[in-house]
């Protein structure tokens, strides 16, 4: 049988060419634009590899502010005046150098202190924990005294942080957590950090920090055009603070000499006669040694504060008084050397004590015995004091801003220096935006210097402008706190 054979028109021939060629074109497209999309894509991801290194970059050099603002505080936390306010040492630090023509890139970092003195000027500089108002073992009278605060907030406060069951007028306990719509229960122990407020009932981001969503404590466009961008402000010119800057839960400090902070304070409440008699020979006047013993022979309480020796009288077993030797000139050894153990709890630390040469006005006025013209006599004084004078709190009385039975009521909530400091480290490089903020609290803990909390303050996005400090740049120091706050 003959095989069939096919027959194939001319038509079918010369359409073929005309299916194909389109087809053709199409796939060299596709693959064209296959090929466009993969670059593009690897481009991107170079890109973004590129962004995340200048960030890792950026981020160490944040990390080296931190470290060298711990190395820094080791030699100098006792003196205000050096990690207050210094734009030549804190900014615009060289961390190294990419390159070596005049092209080279600089990676740098810059150490920022939240500004009390203006709300438009960048301070560069460390902030200390104990200038602030320790809201964690606060008196209630002291936390109504703080900007915004309510009795009902105050209510709240002690009921979050203290235990029990015991409900406050106005506070809450877990009956009130736990009918919120995301419910949770009352922590009844103190405070981990600042941000915890927030859990608080009553609290608002508002009431803590104020108009300055960025915590950076500068006024920025959005924090001064009414209800046009976040925050809603006032647009009066002037940046709303909010508690922020003025509260802690970090403020504490060990009972130890101002002068050597190697040396514990010698309890006369608490160490007998004898052990008084050799140890206080290397501080004190023999008289003064001779009537602290002799009283703590007798049994004699010594009150909440040390500074009571200066007029103190005890009755002897046969009936005879005897009156303290101790002057003026005796109290910065006696506060500096001396403690009568009052408020030290079991962990060896007194919680809450302010630094008197630190605290701004508005948390020395939440100590309610000092009025308005005491606080000023106050500032003033301590913008002049020499460094000896400024290492024990005797200077109010040796410097008669207090008289000395003023003195007494209010040393044991007092102290002249800090322990606990906050640093803000930028990091950055000198060709593009790229910024870190890194936060965190220091505390000495002698021979070492301990970071408590660090945390990345880069979602708040650049509160701080990227520049150098050239000479004639304003500069805000310790000594110029006299805005008010």
């Amino acid at each position: 049988m003959m095989p069939t054979r096919m027959n194939i028109s001319t038509n079918d021939m010369s359409a073929r060419p005309g299916i194909i060629l389109p087809l053709v074109l199409f796939i060299v497209a596709m693959i064209i634009l296959m090929a466009l999309a993969f670059a593009a894509s690897v481009r991107s991801e170079i890109m973004g590899q590129e962004a995340s290194n200048r960030m890792q970059q950026a981020r160490l050099c944040a990390f080296s502010g931190l470290e060298s603002a711990a190395v820094f505080l080791r030699g100098q936390f006792a003196d205000p005046t050096a990690w207050y306010s210094d734009p030549k040492r804190f900014s615009d630090q060289i961390v190294f150098t990419s390159g070596t023509d005049e092209n080279a890139i600089k990676w740098r970092y810059s150490l920022v202190g939240y500004n009390l003195d203006s709300d438009k000027v960048i301070r560069f500089g460390l902030s200390d924990e104990a200038g602030k108002v320790n809201i964690n073992v606060a008196s209630a009278d002291q936390l109504k005294r703080l900007p915004g605060m309510t009795d009902e907030l105050v209510a709240a406060l002690l009921d979050w942080r203290e235990s029990g069951r015991n409900l406050r007028e106005g506070g809450a306990k877990d009956e009130y957590y736990l009918q919120l719509p995301q419910p949770y229960r009352c922590k009844k122990a103190p405070l981990d950090t600042i941000e915890e407020l927030l859990l608080v009932k009553g609290f608002t981001s508002d009431i803590i920090f104020g108009e300055d969503m960025n915590r950076n404590g500068i006024l920025d466009p959005n924090e001064d055009d009414g209800d046009a961008s976040l925050p809603i402000d006032n647009s009066d010119g002037i940046l709303g603070r909010g508690l922020y800057p003025f509260i802690t839960v970090y403020g504490r400090e060990p009972e130890f000499s101002d002068s050597n902070p190697y040396q514990p304070r010698i309890n006369i409440q608490v160490f007998p006669a004898v052990v008084l008699k050799t140890s206080l020979v290397k501080f004190l006047r023999p008289e003064v040694v001779d009537f602290i013993a002799e009283a703590r022979q007798a049994g004699a309480e010594f009150g909440r504060t040390p500074a009571n020796l200066i007029g103190l009288t005890y009755m002897d077993r046969q009936k005879q008084s005897h009156t303290s030797p101790a002057t003026v000139d005796d109290l910065p050894a006696i506060m500096d050397y001396l403690t009568t153990g009052y408020n030290e709890h079991s962990d060896g630390f007194v919680y809450g004590r302010i630094n008197i040469n630190t605290a701004p006005r508005t948390v020395l006025k939440t100590i309610g015995r000092l009025t308005d013209a005491k606080i000023n006599d106050i500032m003033r004084v301590r913008a002049e004091l020499d460094p000896e004078s400024r290492k024990t709190i005797a200077w109010l009385v040796t410097h008669e801003v207090m008289s000395t039975d003023e003195f007494k009521q209010v040393a044991c909530l007092f102290t002249a220096r800090s322990y606990q400091f906050m640093v803000e480290s930028l990091g950055y490089c000198d060709y593009d935006g790229v910024q870190c903020r890194l936060q965190a609290v220091l505390e000495l803990r002698f021979p070492r210097v301990q970071f408590v909390y660090v945390r990345d303050l880069s979602g708040l996005g650049q509160s701080y402008p990227l520049r150098k400090v050239e000479e004639g740049d304003v500069i805000v120091g310790q000594n110029n706190r006299s805005s008010g706050l």
